[in-house]
Order: structure tokens, then C-alpha cells, then sequence
């Protein structure tokens, strides 16, 4: 029996990793991952109201308060027990390595799943810098929001257009346009093309393939200036007319606004029920795992289409 259960054991683990490698997440094209075991994530950033000015004579005050940001982020443990009895093992002996191998690409579409939810929802979020003092975007703003900003700071990462070529560069042209919270400067985002995702439901990715794909944009043979420099992210979103644009070079660590926190990746035991006296076997997979977003909120454009 020993034998018996270092072998099926061994062949779950393996086909549970398998899996895993084999999987692909559409998380990843659209963000960050951050990793590690700390029990909450805190991204921060520091910025200071206004930009470079003359420095006219020693003595003379250039300097501005410093303002800190700061969001905080709780992992959400998940888990999965399957059971199985000796003799459905008995039947089917690939059994256990087949429901660990199902319960791998569970793990990793729920953890898919947990990344678009939080992206659909960030008109609904509140945004880190909310308030109405210098560097802030004004009191009760979302993440994805229309005039923000205060004082002469005044810019919207939310739209209601439908998916369009005219709508994606008028998209890219805001990220183009995007200025810091706290100095005003433009930020230029979107420069390295390469580097915008294009976020669509699955309704929408034949029209995003083209967009982003076509050779030509007009009967007159006129040149598409986004070929090949977006790529296309289709994954189911909780409105199927919503798309996003993110620059995935923005952001704080170079990564994009948003991404994944995942605390512990998708890991599996096989065990043998004692308290059915071994009859039975246990496969328990778990992970942890949170979307998050950083605190200044540049690199990203939403339309809710009404």
C-alpha cells in the first residue's frame, strides 16, 4: 500500500504541475505579477504638488510638500476538495491524476477570473489618491473616472464609446496626453506601442483583431498605423460592450497599473481518508491570490459603453 501511494501520489503531483505549466492565464498579458508571503500587499508612491521652476538665486524656495499614496491589498485564500473512492480508483486508475490536472486549470481560470472581475469593476473603485487637496483627483473618484484632478488638473480615463478604431486612438491619444497627479507633467504614456493591451470581451475580438490587425483601414488602401503594435486580450468581462487600453509599461514597478498578487501559487495534496481507513482518497488544492492596482492610477483607459 505504501508503494501504492508514493506512485499515485507522484503521478498527481505531476500531472497538477503539468497542467499548471501548460496553462495560460490572459492575467498576464494585461499586467504585473506580484509575489511573496507577506500577509497584506501595500503599494505606495510619493509625488510633490508642481513641476521644475527657475532656480533664480541661493536662498530662494523651489521646494513643495511631498505628498505619499498608498493602497493595501488582502490576499483571499481559496481551496477544493475532491473525494474519491477506492473504487472508482480501482476502476480507473488515471483517475486521481486526471481530476488534479482538471483542478490545476481551475485554479488558474479562477485566479484568470478573480484578474478581469477586479478590471471590470474599477469604475466602481475608489481611487487611492481620492481627495480634494493638491496631487489628489478630487473627492469620491473612482479608479476609472471623469474629470479628475484639482485645481488646474482636470483629465478622464473613463468613456462610454464603443469599440472603435476611432475610439482606440482617441484612447491612446488620452494616455499620450496623461498628466502626473502632483507636478502636472505629461507623461507621454503609450510611446512604446508595442506595449498597449487592447481588453475586450469575446463579443468584440474579431472587431479588436481588426482594428488592431488590418493591413488597411479604407477602400482607398489608407495604411492602419496600429498594425501589429497592440495586442489583443479577449476574456469574457462582466459587460460584453466594455473595453480597456492599458499601457503595460506604466505604473509603478514598470508593470502596468494593474496585475496579480498572488501569495501562494496553486498547490496540491493527495491523502488517503484515516478516518475512512485509507479507503478513500483526498485531493486538496489550494491558492491565494488578489488583483490589485497602484496608486496612481496612469496607464489605464475604460469605456462602460451604456
Amino acid at each position: 500500500m505504501a508503494n501504492a501511494l508514493t506512485s499515485i501520489q507522484r503521478t498527481a503531483y505531476s500531472a497538477f504541475h503539468e497542467a499548471l505549466a501548460q496553462g495560460t492565464g490572459n492575467f498576464l498579458k494585461c499586467g504585473g505579477v506580484y509575489a511573496g508571503s507577506e500577509k497584506n500587499l501595500t503599494l505606495t508612491m510619493s509625488q510633490a504638488a508642481g513641476g521644475f521652476t527657475a532656480y533664480t538665486a541661493p536662498g530662494t524656495s523651489v521646494t513643495k510638500d511631498i505628498l505619499s499614496g498608498l493602497v493595501t491589498f488582502s490576499a483571499t485564500p481559496k481551496a477544493k476538495i475532491e473525494r474519491l473512492t477506492f473504487s472508482q480508483v480501482n476502476d480507473n486508475p488515471e483517475l486521481v491524476a486526471q481530476r488534479s490536472a482538471a483542478m490545476a486549470n481551475q485554479a488558474l481560470q479562477a485566479i484568470n477570473a478573480s484578474y478581469f472581475a477586479g478590471l471590470s469593476a474599477l469604475s466602481a473603485t475608489a481611487h487611492p489618491l481620492a481627495g480634494s487637496s493638491a496631487g489628489n483627483v478630487g473627492a469620491s473618484k473612482k479608479y476609472a473616472d471623469t474629470a479628475m484632478g484639482v485645481g488646474a488638473v482636470s483629465q478622464s480615463n473613463l468613456f462610454t464609446s464603443s469599440l472603435s478604431r476611432s475610439a482606440v486612438v482617441g484612447a491612446i491619444e488620452t494616455l499620450g496626453n496623461w498628466v502626473s497627479w502632483g507636478s502636472g507633467d505629461a507623461l507621454n504614456l503609450g510611446s512604446d506601442m508595442e506595449k498597449l493591451v487592447l481588453v475586450v470581451d469575446h463579443a468584440n475580438r474579431d472587431l479588436a483583431e481588426s482594428i488592431a490587425g488590418s493591413a488597411v483601414i479604407s477602400a482607398d488602401m489608407q495604411k492602419n498605423g496600429l498594425l501589429g503594435r497592440i495586442t489583443v486580450v479577449a476574456n469574457s468581462l462582466a459587460d460584453s460592450d466594455d473595453w480597456m487600453l492599458i499601457d503595460t509599461a506604466a505604473g509603478l514597478n514598470g508593470q502596468g497599473p494593474t496585475g496579480m498578487w498572488i501569495r501562494q501559487m496553486p498547490q496540491i495534496r493527495v491523502t488517503q481518508d484515516s478516518s475512512q481507513g485509507g479507503l478513500d482518497w483526498v485531493i486538496a488544492a489550494s491558492y491565494e491570490a488578489d488583483f490589485v492596482y497602484d496608486v496612481e492610477g496612469a496607464g489605464i483607459v475604460v469605456s462602460n459603453v451604456a
